[in-house]
């Protein structure tokens, strides 16, 4: 099979990886370890395990209007961080195909297929990593958070962490 699509079989570490590559660029296989396209693969520079993913549903519901829609007018890809695999940082490159809307009544002409369970609209971190910011925020807040995710292995600034709490709902007392 060619070696640069599809799920390669595991490599037992970076080392073996990295002579996999090279073997590659000395063949003239590839000119640089980003034309490998696995489904799962480290990242060249990023120290990163990435993951190419999409959508299986055939067709999706307008927003607007409700309607289902299988015509497909474009794709986009979205890279979303997750929590780390294995000590290593984790990535969703997400490929989101945009449909078209076909009634002249709907005011919306395309939109994205749905993603809610795995990330926001427009997000770049999953739920899950964005659920995690929230508690490390609430109980360290700024640096000291920070610190922590480091440690945890999704890094993240002080600042961001700090929105995530802001962005809370305020908690309800009951008086």
């Amino acid at each position: 099979t060619f070696p640069r699509c599809g799920i390669h079989e595991p490599f037992g570490d970076w080392d073996s990886y990295a002579r996999f590559v090279e073997l590659l660029e000395r063949t003239d296989s590839i000119v640089e370890s980003t034309q490998l396209w696995w489904s799962v693969r480290p990242h060249h520079r990023f120290g990163t395990v990435e993951v190419m993913a999409r959508g299986r549903a055939a067709a999706a519901a307008c927003p607007d209007c409700g309607r289902f829609s299988d015509r497909v007018h474009d794709r986009y890809q979205r890279r979303l961080r997750d929590l780390p695999l294995a000590e290593q940082g984790f990535v969703i490159r997400l490929t989101v195909r945009r449909f078209i809307c076909g009634p002249a009544d709907c005011p919306r002409r395309t939109f994205a297929e749905p993603f809610s369970r795995l990330a926001a609209p427009y997000a770049r971190f999953t739920t899950r990593l964005n659920h995690t910011l929230e508690r490390v925020g609430l109980a360290l807040a700024g640096r000291a958070g920070a610190r922590l995710a480091a440690q945890l292995g999704f890094g993240a600034g002080r600042m961001t962490l700090l929105r995530r709490v802001m962005a809370l709902p305020d908690p309800r007392f009951s008086t």
